[in-house]
C-alpha cells in the first residue's frame, strides 16, 4: 500500500520554519567546515609544532553559541515534526538515522569538551569532524528522498555508515599506535643566539641583547627554545626554576647512561623566581643563568641579575650577596641570604670531568612534560622526534632508559629517592676524577659500587668511625651531616645558603631504613657554651630512658669510666665539657662538646 505524505499537511513545516532551520544548521556547518579548513590546511610551523591559524579561536567560538541554539531547534522539530510525521510511515529510516547521528554529534561535542586525556580526546575530535559532515549528506538525502520510498536512502545510509565509520575506527587506532609529541617541529635557532663563542668574548650587557627572550619582561622564549624540567632538580635555597634549551643545527650525542655532548653554540637558559610571600603565590625573580657550549668543546656561564620591576636584567661581574625579605603566613618576616655567583663561580660545578652540561641527561629528562601546545609527552621522545638526538631509538627501548625518582614518588623505594637526591646534588663533583672524595655518588653507578654506605671519607669532622652513609645512624653519616647544615662544612658549597630541610628528611628516612644497631644520640648540653659573667650550671639530657652519660671537663675523650652525670654541673672558670651517652644494646653516641668562659 502506497502513503501519501499529503495525507499528513499538519506534520509539515511552515515556510518560516523551515529557513529558521535552513539558516542555524547551515551556519553551524559552515562554521564547522570553516574552522576544520583552516586547521587542516592553514597551520603553519611555529616555535613549539603546528601552531593555529590566528581566526580558529573566534571561528569555534561563533560555531559553539550556534550549537547551543541548534539544540533547543533540534528540541522544537521533535515536537513538531518529527513526532506527527512518524505515524505516516515515511522516511522513518533515514529520519530514524538523521536523529542518531544528531545526538552522536551533540555527545562527540561534550566529549572534546570534558576529556582531557590526548587519544581519547583525538578520537572524540575525529568522530565529531565526520559525523559533521556524514549529517549533511543524511539530511539531504532525507529531503530528497521524500516521494522517491525509502529504498534508495537505505542503500544510500549503508554506504555512508560504512565510509564514515570506519574512519574514526581507523583514526583511533593510529592515535594509538602513535601518540602525539609534545613539539612536532621546531626553528633551529642560531648558534650561540647573541653571545659569543668563548668566553673571552664582549659579553652582553643585558639579558634582552642575549637573543634568548623576544620579549623579556614576559619571558616569551625565542623561536627554537624549548622548555625542559628535570626529575630531581639541585636544591637552590628553595628557588623555584624555569628552563629552556637553545640547540643549533646538529645533533647532540645521545648516551642513555652517562653524560651527553651538545653542539657548540648550544645554550641553557634557567632563570630563578623566589616565594616571598606565604600568602601571595607569586614569586620574586632573582636571575637568569645562561651556560653556554663554547666552541672548544667546554663550557662557560654568565648571570644577569634581574631590576625590581623585571623589565630587563643586568650582567653581573662579579658574585653578590642579597638579603632578601620573607613573608611567612603569620605576617612574620625574616630575611633569606641569597648568592648570585661569578663567571668563575660557574666553572666550579660545570667542569670538563661532569661533562660542562649538568641536569640535561637520560636518567634526568626521562620524565613527562606539559609543553605549551597543550600536549603531555615525553621528553626525551619528544627531542627524539625532533631529530635532536643521535643515535635515536624507538619507544620501547626509552622504556629500558634509567630515571632518577623524585623525592615525592611514592612509587619508588625509598633508597631510588634518596640516592636520586645525592645524584642531582653531589654527583657532578663526587665521580671518578672529580673532587677528593672515596665515593660515587652518580645514579648510574650501582649501589654496592659506589662506596657509599660503610664507605670511609677523607675528612672525619672529629667523629669517631666516621661514614659517607653509617648504616641506620645518621650522628656518623658525614654525607648526612654536611647536607644538613648551613655552616662552613655545608654541602653542595657553593650558592646555597639554607638547609633543604625535605631533602634531609628524606636522606634520615633512608639511613634510618638501613639494617644496624640503634644509636644513641649525643646528650644535649644546656645552656650552649660561651663567656660568662659568673659560674653556670650545666645540664644534660638525653632523650633515651635509662641512658650513662659519661663526661669530662678538661677536653678530653668521655670513656664509660669517666664521670657519671647525675646532677648540673657547676662550673666556675674556664672549661671545655665533653659529653657522651652509653647503654647495653646500643651504638655509643658520638661525642659533643661545648667551651665555657667564666669570669673576666
Amino acid at each position: 500500500m502506497t502513503r501519501n505524505y499529503r495525507k499528513w499537511p499538519y506534520g509539515r513545516m511552515a515556510q518560516g520554519q523551515r529557513l529558521s532551520v535552513y539558516l542555524i544548521f547551515g551556519s553551524l556547518w559552515l562554521t564547522g567546515c570553516l574552522w576544520l579548513c583552516l586547521d587542516q590546511f592553514f597551520a603553519r610551523p611555529g616555535q613549539f609544532g603546528i601552531m593555529p591559524h590566528p581566526w580558529e579561536p573566534a571561528i569555534l567560538l561563533l560555531h559553539g553559541v550556534i550549537a547551543i541554539l541548534s539544540m533547543s531547534l533540534l528540541g522544537w522539530i521533535t515536537a513538531k515534526h518529527v513526532m506527527r510525521w512518524w505515524p505516516a510511515g515515511l522516511r522513518r529510516l533515514s529520519g530514524a538515522t538523521l536523529s542518531a547521528f544528531v545526538v552522536l554529534l551533540a555527545v562527540s561535542g561534550f566529549g572534546l569538551f570534558f576529556l582531557s586525556e590526548d587519544r581519547s580526546q583525538h578520537v572524540a575530535a575525529v568522530s565529531h569532524d565526520v559525523l559533521g559532515l556524514g549529517l549533511t549528506v543524511f539530511a539531504i538525502q532525507h529531503w530528497f528522498f521524500a516521494k522517491r520510498g525509502d529504498v534508495r536512502a537505505v542503500v544510500l545510509l549503508i554506504g555512508c555508515v560504512l565510509g564514515f565509520g570506519n574512519a574514526p575506527a581507523a583514526q583511533a587506532q593510529s592515535a594509538a599506535a602513535s601518540a602525539p609529541f609534545g613539539v612536532t617541529s621546531r626553528i633551529a635557532p642560531a648558534a650561540y643566539l647573541h653571545m659569543p663563542p668563548s668566553a673571552d668574548g664582549t659579553m652582553p650587557r643585558l639579558l634582552s641583547q642575549t637573543g634568548v627572550f623576544t620579549d623579556t619582561a614576559h619571558m616569551v622564549p625565542s623561536p627554537g627554545l624549548i622548555p625542559y624540567e628535570l626529575v630531581a632538580a639541585f636544591w637552590s635555597d628553595g628557588a623555584a626554576k624555569l628552563r629552556w634549551a637553545s640547540i643549533p643545527t646538529g645533533t647532540i650525542q645521545f648516551s642513555p647512561t652517562g653524560e651527553w655532548r651538545f653542539p657548540a653554540g648550544s645554550i641553557f637558559v634557567k632563570t630563578f623566581e623566589l616565594p616571598v610571600d606565604a600568602a601571595n603565590p607569586k614569586k620574586r625573580r632573582l636571575e637568569t643563568r645562561l651556560l653556554v657550549r663554547d666552541r672548544a668543546g667546554g663550557v662557560y656561564g654568565v648571570d644577569y641579575k634581574w631590576r625590581a620591576d623585571n623589565s630587563d636584567a643586568d650582567l653581573l661581574t662579579t658574585s653578590v650577596t642579597e638579603d632578601i625579605p620573607i613573608k611567612a603566613a603569620n605576617g612574620e618576616v625574616h630575611h633569606q641570604t641569597w648568592y648570585y655567583p661569578s663567571r668563575h663561580d660557574c666553572q666550579t660545578c660545570h667542569t670538563t670531568t661532569s661533562g660542562g652540561v649538568l641536569g640535561v641527561k637520560t636518567r634526568q629528562m626521562n620524565k613527562a612534560y606539559a609543553y605549551p601546545s597543550g600536549v603531555t609527552d615525553n621528553q626525551l621522545r619528544t627531542w627524539n622526534h625532533l631529530g635532536l638526538l643521535s643515535p635515536g631509538f624507538t619507544d620501547a627501548q626509552l622504556e629500558t632508559f634509567p630515571k632518577l625518582a623524585a623525592m615525592d614518588d611514592a612509587t619508588r623505594s625509598l633508597q631510588d629517592r634518596a640516592r636520586s637526591y645525592l645524584d642531582a646534588n653531589c654527583s657532578q663533583c663526587h665521580r671518578p676524577g672529580g673532587t677528593i672524595a672515596n665515593f660515587d655518588a652518580r645514579y648510574d653507578t650501582p649501589l654496592d659500587q659506589q662506596n657509599l654506605i660503610d664507605g670511609p671519607v677523607v675528612i672525619d669532622q672529629g667523629i669517631d668511625r666516621p661514614r659517607v652513609i653509617s648504616p641506620h645512624d645518621i650522628w656518623r653519616s658525614i654525607a648526612f651531616m654536611r647536607v644538613n647544615t648551613a655552616d662552613d662544612i655545608r654541602m653542595p658549597p657553593l650558592a646555597r645558603e639554607t638547609i633543604d630541610q625535605k631533602g634531609v628528611e628524606l636522606l634520615r628516612e633512608w639511613i634510618t631504613s638501613l639494617p644496624g644497631r640503634a644509636v644513641l644520640e649525643p646528650p644535649v648540653i644546656s645552656p650552649k657554651g660561651g663567656t660568662f659573667d659568673k659560674p653556670v650550671d650545666i645540664s644534660l639530657t638525653q632523650s633515651e630512658p635509662g641512658t650513662d652519660i659519661r663526661y669530662t671537663l678538661d677536653g678530653s675523650v668521655p670513656g664509660p669510666s669517666d664521670m657519671r652525670y647525675e646532677k648540673p654541673i657547676h662550673v666556675d672558670g674556664p672549661t671545655v665539657l665533653r659529653t657522651r651517652a652509653y647503654k647495653e644494646g646500643f651504638t655509643r653516641s658520638i661525642i659533643t662538646q661545648e667551651v665555657f668562659i667564666v669570669g673576666k
